[in-house]
C-alpha cells in the first residue's frame, strides 16, 4: 500500500468514526421514542381500567373500593430489576 492509499483509508477511517456518533444517537432516541409509546400505552390501559371498575361498581350498586382507584407506582428502569419486599417487615424488637 502505498502513501496515497494509506491517506485515502485514514480519510475513511475517520469519516466512518464520525457517522458513527450521530447514528448512535438517533438509535437511542429510537428506542426512547419506543420506551414512551410503551409507556403511553400501559397508562391508558390503567385508565380503561378504573373506568371500568367504576362502571361495575355503578352497574351493580356495589361499595367502590377506593384503592382500586390508585394509579399503580412507576417502575423506572433503575427499579425494575430490584425486588420489592413482598410483605410486612418484621422489626428487630419483635
Amino acid at each position: 500500500m502505498n502513501l496515497s492509499q494509506k491517506g485515502w483509508l485514514k480519510e475513511r477511517q475517520v469519516e466512518w468514526a464520525k457517522l458513527q456518533t450521530p447514528i448512535a444517537v438517533l438509535q437511542r432516541k429510537g428506542k426512547d421514542q419506543e420506551n414512551l409509546k410503551s409507556f403511553v400505552r400501559i397508562m391508558l390501559l390503567a385508565y380503561a381500567l378504573k373506568q371500568e371498575r367504576v362502571k361495575y361498581h355503578k352497574l351493580y350498586g356495589t361499595k367502590l373500593n377506593h384503592e382500586d382507584l390508585k394509579m399503580p407506582p412507576f417502575e423506572s428502569e433503575e427499579t425494575k430489576d430490584t425486588e420489592a419486599p413482598t410483605g410486612p417487615q418484621k422489626s428487630r424488637l419483635e
